[in-house]
């Protein structure tokens, strides 16, 4: 299980940073229910 929360990077034209954010949806939610992982997460995403 693989899930990127934010992605850091240089706009290649530009050079300007780029921040790119996903949260976490409802299937991941309920696998790291599952899992007992949901604690791990921070705060601000536990839901």
């Amino acid at each position: 299980m693989l899930h990127a929360s934010q992605l850091s990077l240089t706009h290649p034209f530009t050079g300007e940073p780029l921040v790119i954010r996903a949260s976490l949806d409802d299937v991941w939610m309920r696998a790291l229910s599952q899992f007992g992982w949901r604690g791990l997460l921070p705060l601000n995403e536990r839901g």
